[in-house]
């Protein structure tokens, strides 16, 4: 694809989506990527740029270990995609330590691969990159309600009013702030806050409710959740009374609540107690779901998966479709695991990713990103399979315990950890593309031991 030349001192900074540029590491042409981007709604800015774009990725030398496109070995490929997504994650890094907040907004258009006008000239052209500082624009902001105590709103943030929702965390899309339902509720108990001037101010109470209905199962929510329950006042026609409160952890079915009520009459208040133990139906609950940094792994490791699979719609669907049986599965893997990696692709991780077909098959990826028919070493199955675990683990939100601070309150230590596993797939990578020597005697090494530990329990 051709481009009209450009002044180069009037050209914008180099910059490329998250999907446009995942899709030239996955080893295409320039022209090849270029046929799945749309150029219709690009800014004169970006128009500038394509130019010079296009002579970057489509100069001699591309990558390390090919001279020409399809012969580029997969694992260079996979290396260079970690490397994306490690940048990534620097960078969520870096925003949560300036922020003190959950980003609440990673999304392929929002997040933006600097390619240097003046490149390093000893690295090929595609490994001239670097992710772009996360914007302070369009990010999570701390969530704002007229009458909900501010203690309540502490853990609460409104995401940005624009977002890709495929790339949403579940509660993102199905619980909005402010989401309302009808449900069963009980008044188990309830108990006035004393010294409270009862007729200048109304009366304020404890509560404990029982919030019961078919579909509300209490384990979805978190104590962090906040609740409006809506009340209303037995015998009376006027507005009911709201208390505002959080989930309790409980093994019965829906929500056990505790939670704080709004000033009422007194005469509302003995009305209330007056029908204490009873249950009340169609009551009105608003819920105000606290999005914290979990939703961000899911959206990371959402992203990642796009990186590895490819981004075609079919791919895209059938990863929809599959996520919530897999991530319910991983769940269960990680709790008989206690939470320690599953190491280099263990029989586990592949059966689970193996049910889906082709899906995740190096494979698939590998036939339908190359456009010549040449063979090439396939990614070795402990590498590929450890790369998939780990995107998995973060669409789960289950991370491993060297994820982990002490009581999970500094999410850059998560980022951390997920790093040294990161790094530890780099380093896997680099012995098989540079190392093939230490390679094999690694793994003559790790027979022997087995080996002998087999010999002693024999003898």
């Amino acid at each position: 694809m051709s481009f009209p030349s450009s002044d180069g001192s009037s050209v914008a900074p180099l910059t490329l989506q998250w999907d446009e540029f995942s899709d030239l590491l996955s080893g295409v042409s320039w022209d090849q990527a270029c046929a799945q981007w749309s150029f219709d709604q690009l800014s004169d800015e970006r128009r500038r740029a394509l130019p010079n774009l296009a002579r970057h990725f489509s100069e001699p030398r591309q990558y390390l270990f090919a001279d020409h496109l399809d012969s580029c070995p997969p694992l260079e490929t996979l290396w260079l995609q970690c490397r994306l997504f490690a940048g990534l994650s620097k960078q969520l890094t870096a925003f949560y330590q300036r922020h003190h907040r959950p980003h609440l907004g990673l999304s392929p258009s929002r997040i933006n691969v600097v390619i240097p006008k003046e490149a390093d000239p000893l690295l090929p052209a595609r490994w001239n990159f670097s992710v772009e500082t996360l914007t302070d624009e369009d990010l999570a902001v701390p969530f704002v309600h007229e009458t909900m105590p501010s203690a309540f709103q502490a853990n609460l943030f409104q995401p940005p009013h624009v977002l890709d929702g495929r790339f949403k965390a579940p509660e993102l899309r199905d619980w909005p702030l402010g989401k309302k339902e009808e449900f069963t509720v009980l008044v188990r108990t309830m108990e006035k806050i004393r010294n409270q001037d009862e007729t200048s101010e109304g009366v304020k109470g404890i509560f404990h409710l029982h919030l019961m209905s078919d579909v509300l199962q209490g384990e979805s929510f978190s104590a962090q959740d906040v609740f409006g329950v809506h009340l209303p006042i037995p015998q009376k026609s006027h507005a009911p009374v709201t208390i505002w409160g959080t989930c309790q952890v409980s093994q019965e079915r829906g929500i056990v609540f505790r939670g704080q009520s709004e000033p009422m009459a007194l005469v509302d208040w003995e009305q209330l107690e007056s029908a204490k133990d009873t249950a009340f139906s169609q009551v009105s609950v608003t819920f105000f779901r606290s999005f914290q940094h979990s939703c961000d792994w899911h959206s990371l490791g959402l992203l990642f998966f796009q990186t590895l699979l490819g981004r075609d719609a079919e791919t895209q669907a059938r990863l929809e479709r599959c996520l919530p049986a897999m991530i319910r599965g991983y769940t269960i893997l990680s709790k008989e695991q206690g939470g320690q990696p599953l190491g280099k692709g263990t029989n586990q991780i592949r059966v689970l990713f193996d049910e889906e077909g082709t899906l995740f098959s190096s494979k698939r990826v590998l036939k339908a990103r190359r456009s010549s028919g040449e063979d090439l070493p396939e990614i070795p199955p402990y590498i590929w399979y450890a790369t998939l675990e780990l995107a998995l683990g973060l669409v789960a939100r289950v991370p491993h315990k060297e994820w982990k601070d002490e009581d999970g309150s500094d999410p850059s230590l998560l980022l951390k950890g997920l790093m040294d596993r990161m790094l530890r797939i780099g380093e896997w990578i680099r012995l098989e593309l540079f190392c093939p020597q230490e390679r094999r005697r690694e793994i003559l090494r790790a027979c022997q031991t087995i080996r002998l530990e087999a010999g002693s329990k024999g003898s």
